[in-house]
C-alpha cells in the first residue's frame, strides 16, 4: 500500500485524504485514531482512484471498514462505498465538497478568489492545459494545480 499505517493491524478504519493530489492532508484525522490506514491515491481518473482505494482496503485492512474521507476523500469514500458495499461498514464525510456542477463551480470560484492575480492566472493556465493534455500528463498537471492553489 502506498500511504501510512497508524498503529498495528487489524486496520478497521481507513482515512482518505483530500486532493486529488493532496496526500497526507488527512494526517491530523488519522493521528487521532488507533489502527488506521491512510492510503494515498495516485490514479488520475475517478474510476482508477475508486479501484485503488478498494484494493488498499482488500489488501491491507479488515473489511468491512469505516471509511473517513476529508474533502475530495469524502467524495471518493462515498463513491467507493457505493461501488464496493461489502468492503465498507460506515462512511464518515469530513468537509465534503458537493456533487453537482454548481457546487464545483462555487468551490472553484472560492479557491480562485483567494489567489493573487499571478497565481490565479497560473491556475487558470493549468486548468486549460489539463483539458487539452493527454492522460499521461494529467497527474503532473494536477499536482501543479494543487501546488498553486495551496499557497
Amino acid at each position: 500500500m502506498h500511504g501510512r499505517r497508524h498503529g498495528e493491524p487489524p486496520y478497521r478504519r481507513v482515512v482518505v485524504h483530500g486532493g486529488p493530489g493532496a496526500p497526507g492532508s488527512a494526517l491530523g484525522i488519522a493521528n487521532l485514531l488507533p489502527r488506521a490506514l491512510e492510503p494515498y491515491q495516485s490514479a488520475v481518473t475517478v474510476e482508477g482512484q475508486i479501484d485503488e482505494l478498494a484494493q488498499a482496503i482488500s489488501d491491507d485492512a479488515q473489511p468491512p471498514v469505516v471509511l473517513i474521507g476529508h474533502s475530495w476523500g469524502a467524495m471518493l469514500a462515498l463513491l467507493t462505498a457505493a461501488r464496493h458495499p461489502i468492503l465498507v461498514a460506515k462512511v464518515i464525510l469530513v468537509c465534503s465538497g458537493g456533487f453537482s456542477a454548481e457546487a464545483y463551480a462555487q468551490t472553484d470560484g472560492n479557491r480562485m478568489s483567494r489567489l493573487s492575480p499571478k497565481d490565479r492566472e497560473r491556475a487558470e493556465e493549468i486548468k486549460r492545459l489539463r483539458r487539452e493534455s493527454p492522460e499521461d500528463r494529467l497527474a503532473e498537471l494536477t499536482h501543479d494545480y494543487y501546488e498553486v492553489i495551496s499557497k
